[in-house]
């Protein structure tokens, strides 16, 4: 069985902000599609240093945070640890009946909960999306 760990993550002061409708399990593949290459070039043109990427969902909506202060501190234990090895270099788990087929440490690790911008944010429309998801 997986153990649920929880983390603290510190209030986000300034950050690049985007949401995206959720609709359906498919509006994830979208947004994904959309939102990222948006925030990529808007973070780029504005000569940003904003990592990690957060992805809060909730029951109709997804919304991408992109802090610009005390990156470090949203980092998982997970995301900065050495995999581990077993004698013959494969990675290995604490339960090997866990092992989810995502070599590599393919899954993400998921925010429990953040505060929103202050003036230090960026607006959705800057990002040059639509309340649809399009980009203008």
């Amino acid at each position: 069985m997986t153990q649920r760990r929880w983390a603290t993550f510190p209030a986000i002061e300034h950050a690049v902000l985007a949401s995206f409708p959720f609709r359906a399990t498919f509006s994830i593949v979208l947004a994904i599609w959309k939102v990222y290459p948006a925030l990529k070039e808007y973070i780029k043109k504005q000569s940003l240093c904003a990592w990690p990427m957060i992805e809060l969902y909730d029951s109709s909506e997804i919304r991408f945070v992109a802090p610009l202060t005390r990156q470090e501190d949203f980092l998982v234990p997970e995301a900065t640890e050495e995999p581990a090895m077993d004698s013959d270099g494969r990675l290995t788990t604490e339960d090997e009946g866990e092992r989810s087929g995502t070599e590599g440490g393919g899954e993400r690790p998921v925010a429990a909960a953040a505060s929103g911008g202050s003036s230090g944010s960026s607006s959705f429309e800057d990002l040059g999306l639509t309340a649809g998801g399009d980009a203008r």
